[in-house]
């Protein structure tokens, strides 16, 4: 006996399989009169003309269609997709930051699922409900991590271990986005005054918008005199950014290690640098009595600082390496001076527009 059932794509948001009415792909699945076990898709997406796909099948008269080999026998557990899952990144080559938050990610799903629900198919959306309560992030970061979960389960579904994906239902929780605060002056100068030892560190942040990954990692031989290189373009023009003669001084004066500036420790990974630099600025922000305090706010001063002093936003995107401007005008458009200064000139403008007139009673 046939079956058929949709496979919903991600934009469609429907989770009953048997359901009529979408665009989504129709499957067959089941065992024909002469016992072959099938489950292919039937590249369509009508579920009339499937049914008459089906009947042809049923009746032997089909055809040309590519056959799924049977499912195995073994179900597939949660470590062992977690850790073909982890393979399949590093054969991208992806990022180390990427790399080790799917990393975080497959560990708390393999905490998660223990010994109570070991294999993947015991994975409900209700379950993942629960499991998206455990999380104790804020929206952003936990609507980044559901985006990394959607990608696992995909991977799981690509490989036919599980059907339909749980995360389908889930929705991205909202993110209302604060406004950019940058590090005033006082704050500045509190914090460059108890900044000690960590004051060339802290410059490059602040003169260089660099995150503190990137900054804790900065290699010596991208220091060229008062350029400090930042990254290479798609288009292969490497970014450089001139920093004061002060920062020139004191990065010429550090003796690098292993090739590195800011090497803290032995340790060259990643995540051991940044977070030896988070809790070194802890203290200084701590000492100089900076109320929310965050190293991030060394490079929401330096974009601010540049659009305040008119540079466009189109510049500022490029120096901050974002992907695109819409991300730079979605934290920084109320900084920008040229275009505050534009609609204070549209509002006057409706001044001149707008002439007195007697009225009478």
């Amino acid at each position: 006996m046939l079956t058929l059932y949709r496979r919903h794509l991600k934009a469609c948001g429907q989770t009953d399989r048997y359901y009529r009415r979408c665009k989504c792909p129709v499957w067959v699945e089941g065992t024909k009169d002469d016992g072959e076990y099938i489950r292919h898709t039937l590249k369509l997406t009508s579920w009339e003309r499937a049914e008459e796909k089906k009947r042809e099948l049923e009746a032997g008269t089909a055809s040309g269609l590519p056959v799924v080999p049977t499912p195995l026998t073994k179900e597939v557990t949660v470590r062992e997709a977690t850790a073909k899952f982890l393979a399949e990144c590093e054969a991208r080559n992806l990022s180390e930051a990427t790399s080790r938050k799917y990393r975080l990610l497959a560990k708390l799903i393999n905490a998660f699922s223990n010994s109570r629900f070991p294999h993947l198919r015991d994975f409900s959306v209700e379950r993942i409900r629960d499991f998206r309560k455990s999380w104790k992030d804020g929206p952003r970061a936990a609507g980044k991590k559901l985006e990394r979960l959607r990608a696992f389960f995909k991977f799981c579904v690509e490989n036919q271990w599980i059907e339909v994906s749980p995360v389908a239902s889930l929705k991205a929780p909202l993110v209302k986005d604060k406004p950019t605060m940058p590090f005033t002056r006082e704050e500045m100068a509190r914090i460059l005054e108890h900044a000690g030892s960590s004051l060339a560190f802290i410059l490059t942040l602040r003169y260089t918008g660099m995150r503190i990954s990137d900054a804790a990692m900065l290699r010596a031989d991208s220091v060229n005199g008062n350029r400090v290189f930042l990254y290479t373009q798609k288009t292969g023009v490497p970014v450089h950014v001139p920093v004061p003669d002060s920062l020139t001084n004191l990065l010429a004066g550090i003796k690098p290690v292993g090739g590195y500036l800011f090497l803290r420790g032995e340790s060259t990974r990643l995540d051991t640098c940044t977070d030896l630099w988070r809790r070194q600025l802890a203290k200084v922000f701590k000492a100089g009595e900076i109320k929310g305090g965050h190293p991030h706010r060394f490079r929401d001063t330096f974009a601010v600082e540049l659009l305040q002093s008119g540079v466009p936003i189109e510049h500022v995107s490029i120096l901050l390496g974002h992907s695109s401007i819409k991300v730079t005008e979605r934290h920084y458009a109320p900084w920008v001076k040229t275009r505050q200064d534009m609609l204070e000139e549209e509002v006057r403008r409706t001044w001149e527009q707008q002439k007195p007139r007697l009225v009478k009673a």
